[in-house]
């Protein structure tokens, strides 16, 4: 693809979009980077079932920032919400890549759903372990050493963490505090959507690279989507959390997606 196209980011839950300083670095020379600050906590699109307001603003946030159709690129959450808006609206985007989606088909949709109805998700997501979460610390010293040894965090770059820390906290009476609210955090796990198997058919060129050691992609509903949405597949060394793990191999990563996507659908120069 050609020199300073637009790239729109979505992030994960809980990671508002300046935390992938460090992955956006390897981009920016040859693209425009526009991002969803930090979805979820706008009270005009509160979180719902499959995630349909979260999908709206994205849209909503998108129109306002782009004049012509960007290349969709979204981590975790903002990948789903990715897929879901190039379906709504495919005038928006020229191609859009996902970075290891909390996917749910087959058997897993159908469960995901009587959990739903159950009032059971906190079993099967970690939403009460985001209630949970510390969100305050005195200093960034200090939260750096307390999440460096957490399973989430413990293969960060260093220079990722600390670029969490730095732009997903804000000051508080008692030193820092997470910007991304844990309530929010929570909700947005417990709707996770389990309609993907539902969903029209993408009109938009895709893709989705999924982390080779990740611990929320299952293989077959993988080959599932890829197959439902009509996605080129690709890998990346790393967890669920790559693009903080090894922020230059995926944006390598996303760079050989996009050519591959040129390649394959001949987008436009």
């Amino acid at each position: 693809m050609s020199a300073r196209q637009s790239i729109y980011f979505a992030h994960a839950n809980g990671f508002p979009s300046p935390c992938y300083r460090r992955f956006f670095t390897t981009l920016e020379a040859n693209y425009r980077l526009e991002c969803l600050e930090m979805g979820g906590h706008n009270p005009a699109f509160p979180v719902d079932n499959n995630w349909d307001a979260l999908c709206d603003e994205l849209i909503d946030d998108l129109e306002r920032k782009a004049n012509e159709p960007v290349i969709g690129l979204g981590h975790s959450m903002g990948g789903i919400l990715t897929l879901l808006a190039s379906i709504r609206r495919p005038d928006l985007f020229q191609a859009f890549i996902m970075l290891d989606p909390p996917i749910i088909m087959g058997p897993s949709a159908w469960l995901t759903g009587l959990a739903k109805r159950g009032g059971l998700m906190d079993r099967i997501t970690p939403a009460a372990i985001s209630e949970r979460r510390r969100t305050e610390w005195p200093d960034l010293e200090t939260a750096i050493d307390s999440l460096k040894k957490k399973r989430l965090f413990r293969n960060f770059e260093p220079a990722c963490l600390a670029d969490y820390l730095r732009y997903g906290t804000a000051p508080s009476k008692k030193g820092i505090r997470l910007r991304f609210s844990p309530r929010t955090e929570a909700a947005i796990f417990r709707t996770i959507p389990h309609n993907l198997p539902n969903l029209p058919r993408t009109r938009v060129p895709g893709a989705l690279i999924y982390g080779e050691q990740s611990h929320v992609i299952r293989f077959r509903d993988l080959q599932r989507l890829t197959k439902h949405q009509g996605l080129l597949l690709h890998s990346s060394p790393g967890g669920h959390m790559f693009p903080f793990e090894h922020p230059q191999s995926t944006g390598q990563a996303v760079i050989k997606a996009l050519d591959a996507l040129q390649s394959h659908y001949a987008l436009a120069q």
